[in-house]
């Protein structure tokens, strides 16, 4: 998790308004397991804890991003 949320940060964070922050704040207190799941579509988001953040981070290309593919 720690490799695909950094990859998402870097790219990101850096554009992101106070509002924006607020709600990342919010996906990096949800456990990792449930994160982790919803990325990767295993299972659906609770429809309580969609947010547009989140629904970025669902649509990052991790691979594209990835440290490897840096090197």
């Amino acid at each position: 998790m720690d490799l695909i949320m950094g990859s998402f940060a870097d790219i990101h964070v850096p554009h992101m308004d106070e509002a924006a922050l607020d709600l990342y704040e919010e996906v990096l207190h949800t456990p990792d397991p449930d994160v982790y799941d919803w990325i990767s579509g295993q299972k659906p988001v609770p429809a309580n804890m969609i947010n547009p953040v989140l629904e970025i981070l669902i649509r990052h290309d991790y691979a594209s991003h990835s440290p490897a593919r840096k090197r």
